[in-house]
């Protein structure tokens, strides 16, 4: 397992057969997607909104997730994450993040629970991912600080076609 890596139990099976896990969390994650959201809360004092560009690909059995955050005042963020499965459990990794309890996987839900660092402090952050039957993944999470909710966060995204540019790129052809 790698460094800062933490096993989650996952609920493997649907209608009797084994999911491949990584490619399963691939469902949610991978490809190219944008994302729009909403953040509230601090008892009404946060209300921003914000778009996210993400990019999810396999290499060497990890998942790796990059987004790129703009929220409406100009700010913008990224975070680099990275998804694996070793001995049937899924695990998680990325700076200022360490997973707090099982996470469940089904066919159509991917839910996490970790502690995660926003500006110095560390919070409890519950992260449920659902698919829809059109590819189109909700997000809601929910930020959590000495038990009591302090922020939620929803966010919807869909897949992005691959411009020109990369469909080039991957046939091996120099862009024009």
């Amino acid at each position: 397992m790698m460094d800062g890596a933490t096993p989650i139990a996952v609920e493997s099976t649907v209608d009797g057969e084994r999911l491949d896990l990584l490619r399963s969390v691939e469902t949610f994650l991978g490809g190219r997607m944008r994302w729009e959201g909403r953040v509230r809360g601090a008892f009404g004092l946060i209300d921003r909104r914000f778009k996210i560009h993400s990019e999810g690909d396999l290499s060497d059995g990890v998942l790796h997730f990059r987004e790129r955050l703009e929220f409406d005042d100009g700010v913008t963020e990224q975070r680099r994450w990275r998804l694996g499965v070793k001995e049937g459990a899924i695990w998680l990794s990325a700076d200022g993040v360490e997973l707090l309890e099982p996470g469940r996987l089904t066919a159509t839900k991917l839910e996490l629970v970790y502690r995660l660092k926003i500006a110095g402090v560390k919070f409890r952050y519950e992260d449920t991912f659902e698919i829809s039957p059109n590819g189109v993944v909700r997000n809601a999470g929910e930020v959590k600080f000495l038990g009591a909710s302090v922020m939620k966060i929803e966010a919807t995204g869909a897949r992005v076609a691959p411009s020109q540019s990369d469909a080039l790129k991957a046939a091996g052809a120099p862009p024009t």
